[in-house]
C-alpha cells in the first residue's frame, strides 16, 4: 500500500513519495530523485496540508512569508503545474499573520481552503477560500471567491482543523475564547444555519482551562467528531468531543458529548492531532504524550478501549525529543 509523506523545512517545501521498486525508498520517478522542492519566499514556507486530485495532480497548502494563504499545485510526477494559479502557485491575503491549515477538492472540483487569518487588523477569524479548477478565485463562492467568519468580535479565533461533508459542506474547527469551536459553511460559501447557532458551535468558556480542536472527522451519518488538547494547571490532557449532525453535543458519548484522557502524570502535554472513526463506530486519535508518539482507541460510547493497547493507550518513544503523530490512517484490514 502507497503513501505520501510531508515534510517542510525553512524557506522550501519538500515532498517525498515512496518507491515503486522498494518500499520506503524514494521514488525516482516522482520530482528530482524522488523529492520536490520550491522556495516560495525568504521566510518559512510551511506545508500544513495536502490533497489528491483524481487526475493524480497534488494540492500542498500552508503559507509563505508575510503568512498569506498559499497553495502549490504539482503535476502527477512532481513537477510543479504551471497551469495552477500564477505560475503553479494560489496566494491570497485576507488580513495578516494567516495560514492555509486545510485543502480539499469538492465533487465539483473546486478546491476549498480553510484556516485562520488577522481580517480585521484586531483579532483573528475564520476564513475559507475556493478556486477553480485553474487556481483563480471563484467568484460563485461568498464574495467574490472568499468567506470568514467572526465569532466573538474581540476575542481571538484560531483554526486548526478542516472536514469537507460528504456533500460538500464545509466543516473549520479550532478554539474561540479558550474552548472548542466549529463553522459550518453551505457549499457556496454561506454559513449552514442548520448547524448550531447559525453555523456556528462554540462554548465561551470562562474557567482556567483551554480546549482546541485540532482535527475533524465527519461520520457516514453526520455526526462529527473533534479530537485536540485541554490545558489547565500546567498540564494538557487529550480531549475527544462528538457532535450530531445539527451540531449539538451527542449525549450518547462520553460525558455530555466529551471525554478528557490524561495519559502521563505530572505537567506533561497529551495532545491529540489527527482522528479517524473505524466502521464500528470505534474511534482512533493519535498525537503525543510526554514529546512520544500517542495512538488511542475510544469505543462509540466514548470510554478508552480496552481491548486496545494498554487500556487504550500506545505510546511509542523513538531517539530524540518532540515526537508527534499528525496523520493517521488505517489499512483496510484494520478497519
Amino acid at each position: 500500500m502507497s503513501f505520501t509523506l510531508i515534510l517542510h523545512i525553512t524557506g522550501a517545501i519538500l515532498l517525498l513519495l515512496p518507491a515503486l521498486a522498494a518500499p520506503g525508498d524514494p521514488d525516482a520517478t516522482f520530482g528530482t530523485g524522488g523529492g520536490f522542492v520550491k522556495e516560495l519566499s525568504a521566510g518559512h514556507d510551511v506545508v500544513n496540508a495536502l490533497a489528491l486530485q483524481e487526475d493524480g495532480k497534488v494540492l500542498l497548502a500552508g503559507h509563505a512569508a508575510p503568512l498569506n494563504f498559499t497553495v502549490l499545485r504539482l503535476q502527477a510526477n512532481g513537477t510543479l503545474d504551471t497551469s495552477f494559479g500564477m505560475g503553479g502557485k494560489f496566494t491570497h491575503k485576507f488580513g495578516e499573520f494567516e495560514s492555509a491549515i486545510g485543502v480539499a477538492v469538492q465533487r465539483t472540483g473546486r478546491i476549498v481552503i480553510g484556516g485562520a487569518g488577522l481580517v480585521k487588523g484586531v483579532s483573528r477569524d475564520f476564513a475559507v477560500a475556493r478556486c477553480l479548477e485553474d487556481g483563480t478565485l471563484d467568484p460563485s463562492f461568498g464574495t467574490g471567491g472568499t468567506t470568514t467568519t467572526d465569532i466573538s468580535g474581540a476575542y481571538n479565533e484560531q483554526v486548526y482543523a478542516m472536514a469537507l461533508g460528504p456533500d460538500d459542506t464545509i466543516l473549520l474547527g479550532g478554539y474561540y475564547r479558550a474552548d472548542l469551536a466549529m463553522v459550518r459553511y453551505l457549499p457556496n460559501g454561506t454559513l449552514d444555519s442548520s448547524f448550531g447557532n447559525g453555523g456556528k458551535v462554540f462554548t465561551a468558556n470562562s474557567a482556567a482551562t483551554s480546549k482546541q480542536i485540532n482535527a475533524l472527522a465527519i461520520m457516514s451519518d453526520g455526526r462529527i467528531v473533534a479530537v485536540g488538547e485541554s490545558t489547565g494547571n500546567n498540564n494538557t490532557d487529550v480531549v475527544v468531543a462528538r457532535y450530531l449532525s445539527n451540531g449539538l453535543p451527542d449525549s450518547a458519548f462520553g460525558t455530555a458529548g466529551r471525554i478528557s484522557t490524561a495519559v502521563g502524570e505530572g505537567q506533561i502535554r497529551d495532545a491529540a492531532n489527527c482522528v479517524t472513526v473505524l466502521a464500528d463506530g470505534k474511534i482512533l486519535a493519535g498525537g503525543t504524550s510526554d514529546g512520544k508518539f500517542l495512538l488511542l482507541r475510544y469505543t462509540a460510547e466514548g470510554l478508552l478501549d480496552n481491548s486496545f493497547g494498554t487500556g487504550g493507550i500506545v505510546t511509542i518513544g523513538f531517539p530524540g525529543a518532540n515526537q508527534k503523530g499528525t496523520g493517521l490512517v488505517c489499512s483496510p484490514t484494520a478497519r
